[in-house]
């Protein structure tokens, strides 16, 4: 770990702070009249220093601190060092990949990657693993599955599955969508929000299909069935089905009647009966709640129908018209 910091100071590091850039506002402390790339050197060799020592905290400040004065990969990836020095595997991760991100093709290395996939594998065994989410414009409320979680862009560990995401941003048309995080791979998101002219410009939506001839009919015909014609028919199959079963169990009556005792054969007998009795005034019942819905059922579909209309007016001086409409 240590060769590995000392290696980005001498090389990398060194000769990008040499070249010239344009420099980002910064809230670290230091000499406002120095310039923004000597301030970050400063900090870059104060949180060498502090990680050679093994102050580690101290190293994450001084090197953020440089980041935010100077932002490239090879910062990112010294954060990522000191982070896994802590035993911060998140962290660490979050600063290796946003290492990858910022130097593309460049960092698409064999030590790179797998110091990536062996954090990776650290949360995989944790049970959750961690997605990026970027917006552009960035500044976006970020929200997963329904609850607000930060502004973007946003690195967090969830639960592996299908997550749902919102972003919202004054001006700018609100983007809803959802991403799949597997439980071995860390994952970006990345979404574009369009402002609201835009958003006004863009295609109507499709008008919803319309309903087919046989599907209007079919709802047309449900409407026109009242809920007492239901509740007739329902109510005459529930008592054909309370017959049933007490004609069920008076026929294993019956059946157990001849092998029983001469003490047992009279109240087996009367429950037998009781049986018969009960299943035939169900079936009556119930025969007579499905005549009364099924005439209930023929005088809703009839009304439904319409009857046919015969007109009669004239198509001029001489001549007398017929027309005949509705259904037969």
């Amino acid at each position: 770990m240590r060769a590995r910091v000392s290696f980005l100071s001498s090389f990398v590091l060194a000769a990008t702070l040499a070249a010239p850039q344009t420099w980002a506002a910064s809230a670290c402390d230091g000499d406002v009249d120095v310039a923004p790339r000597e301030r970050a050197k400063a900090h870059f060799q104060a949180g060498l220093s502090a990680y050679e020592a093994k102050r580690y905290s101290e190293a994450v400040d001084h090197l953020t601190c440089a980041h935010l004065l100077f932002p490239n990969p090879a910062l990112s990836y010294n954060i990522a060092v000191t982070y896994e020095a802590m035993e911060d595997v998140p962290t660490a991760l979050r600063w290796y990949r946003e290492s990858a991100r910022a130097a593309g093709a460049e960092a698409d290395t064999d030590i790179l990657r797998a110091k990536v996939a062996e954090l990776e594998g650290r949360l995989q065994a944790r049970g959750v693993q961690q997605v990026s989410v970027l917006s552009e414009p960035a500044g976006a409320t970020l929200s997963i599955d329904d609850r607000p979680v930060g502004l973007t862009p946003l690195t967090l560990e969830l639960n592996p599955g299908r997550h749902r995401y919102r972003l919202a941003l004054p001006g700018h048309a609100v983007a809803e969508s959802s991403f799949e995080l597997r439980i071995d791979r860390s994952l970006d998101v990345r979404a574009e929000l369009h402002p609201l002219d835009e958003a006004r410009s863009a295609p109507p939506e499709a008008p919803p299909p319309v309903a087919s001839a046989r599907q209007r009919a079919d709802a047309e015909t449900s409407a026109a069935i009242g809920p007492f014609t239901w509740l007739s028919l329902g109510a005459g199959a529930l008592l054909m089905g309370g017959a049933l079963t007490f004609e069920l169990r008076r026929a294993q009556q019956d059946q157990a009647l001849g092998r029983a005792s001469q003490a047992e054969y009279q109240d087996r007998y009367d429950t037998m009966a009781a049986q018969q009795t009960t299943a035939r005034v169900l079936a009556g019942l119930g025969a007579a709640a499905l005549v009364c819905g099924g005439t209930l059922l023929v005088l809703d579909l009839s009304r439904n129908d319409a009857g046919p209309e015969v007109a009669v007016g004239g198509c001029g001086e001489e001549a007398l018209c017929l027309g005949a409409s509705g259904a037969f």
